[in-house]
């Protein structure tokens, strides 16, 4: 599975929500959207779509829910429609949701709360929580046991995402080449994979090696045009290794009109204002994401070193 399609079944990750407007009366009614407060469902991807969002869940949860009547009364769109058959997919799903609440703990930064969920989760599915551990493991700055859970993952069930957060703890711990090597040792197994040549681009920028990082990460975007997520990084990163700052913070920006949560991109962001000498703006996008979503270490870990380097 891909970084982008994975990084969907965080089920408790994004942005805090704002407090749920409760709703009234049976789950069948027509006036549902206005009785939300909207004359429309909202498109953009803002506050309004997580609390419309939320309000569909709260609904869908009734024990008179009846769907079919609920979907045709509202007239919703296709793309509603695909919501309200996914939450109810969660709700019938117990494994699903527990991983859904480990999410909302580690967004909301209960760290205690969320690690017991994990434990207790693990131990009923038996399966790894490679995902939710490493978000924790990462923020506390624990990059030897995330190495280990990186390992375990892939001997359990070989994944480009795990690959990727692999190769971004080697490289925040200095270890380049290793980096390199560890995408040689899956090259056979994902060799025209998108996510991981977009990934693998990004372990040659580190390395220095921009001209064939961008020639893998326009390979990654001819083979899916559209995923542009992990390409607009890449391309970001070798942008502000290039020297090119506001060549790298147009792509940052792009990924940010594409998905407002992509932590990655604000890490970029921050360190191509950094370059340019704009140290206040690079903390303040840093500290913006993080006052609703607090726990993510790489971006933490940013704006600290740029704090430090403007002695701010």
């Amino acid at each position: 599975m891909g970084r982008r399609r994975r990084k969907k079944l965080r089920m408790g990750e994004g942005l805090k929500r704002k407090p749920r407007k409760q709703t009234k009366g049976g789950s069948g009614g027509s006036d549902f959207v206005k009785r939300f407060g909207l004359d429309r469902e909202p498109k953009e991807r803002d506050d309004e779509v997580l609390a419309f969002y939320d309000a569909i869940k709260s609904e869908t949860s009734r024990p008179d829910f009846d769907r079919d009547e609920f979907v045709r009364a509202n007239n919703f769109s296709g793309e509603v429609v695909e919501i309200i058959d996914g939450i109810i997919a969660i709700n019938n799903d117990e494994k699903l949701s527990s991983i859904m609440a480990i999410g909302e703990a580690i967004s909301e930064g209960r760290l205690d709360e969320a690690k017991r969920l994990i434990y207790e989760t693990e131990r009923r599915y038996d399966h790894i929580d490679v995902i939710n551990r490493y978000q924790i493991l990462d923020y506390e700055g624990k990059f030897e046991e995330v190495l280990v859970l990186c390992d375990r993952g892939l001997a359990s069930e070989p994944d480009t995402f795990v690959i990727e957060l692999k190769a971004a703890t080697l490289r925040e711990m200095g270890r380049i080449q290793e980096q390199l090597d560890l995408f040689d040792q899956w090259d056979a197994h994902f060799h025209d994979d998108p996510d991981f040549l977009a990934a693998r681009a990004r372990a040659l920028v580190a390395a220095g090696r921009l001209d064939e990082a961008e020639k893998t990460a326009l390979r990654s975007h001819e083979l899916d045009d559209d995923l542009p997520i992990p390409v607009y990084i890449a391309m970001g990163e070798l942008q502000l290794a290039r020297g090119d700052p506001e060549g790298a913070i147009k792509l940052f920006n792009r990924v940010l009109d594409i998905d407002e949560n992509e932590d990655e991109a604000y890490v970029g962001k921050a360190n191509a204002l950094a370059a340019m000498g704009k140290y206040e703006q690079a903390v303040l996008v840093c500290e913006r994401f993080l006052s609703c979503a607090p726990i993510r270490g790489r971006l933490k870990r940013t704006r600290d070193m740029i704090r430090a380097a403007a002695q701010i």
